[in-house]
């Protein structure tokens, strides 16, 4: 089958913990109501290293 993922990046930790807690919620259960069980929602934290 096809396979989605979607990637975000931010300009802090304040921005993305402001993320976690406004818009996280409310787009993880949107989610769930269009996919129901095809959908997986996870997070990952990753840390630039280096910009080439």
């Amino acid at each position: 089958g096809t396979t989605y993922s979607i990637q975000y990046t931010t300009d802090s930790k304040a921005t993305l913990e402001r993320y976690y807690e406004e818009d996280a919620p409310r787009l993880r259960e949107e989610g769930l109501r269009l996919f129901g069980d095809k959908m997986l929602a996870f997070r990952t934290e990753l840390e630039l290293i280096s910009d080439h």
